[in-house]
């Protein structure tokens, strides 16, 4: 096996108990999905950990740009296709009495 993802949930003397996520094999690219299944791992068979955690600095200027790009693409629709209710010929209707 090449990797695998997942959480640790028990560390014994010999071995880590994991919560699996995913599993990647050397020769093939497609990850194997896993559903949360334990799994027990030998200490020997582990020859290193990756820790990932989120950059909360980089998903908030990401949520921001998102959300400044989508306000700026509204506004620039609604200034294109305009506001108001015109009729075919482009001119407004008066306002009923």
């Amino acid at each position: 096996m090449g990797r695998f993802d997942g959480r640790i949930v028990t560390v014994l003397d010999t071995a880590y108990l994991v919560a699996m996520s995913a599993t990647l094999k050397r020769p093939d690219p497609r990850p194997m999905v896993w559903t949360g299944e334990q799994l027990v791992i030998p200490r020997a068979a582990v020859t290193r950990f990756e820790l990932r955690q989120l950059d909360r600095p980089r998903t908030v200027r990401a949520a921001a740009l998102y959300t400044v790009g989508m306000l700026a693409a509204g506004t620039l629709w609604l200034l294109i296709k305009g506001g108001g209710e015109r009729g075919d010929d482009g001119i407004v209707p008066p306002v009923p009495p």
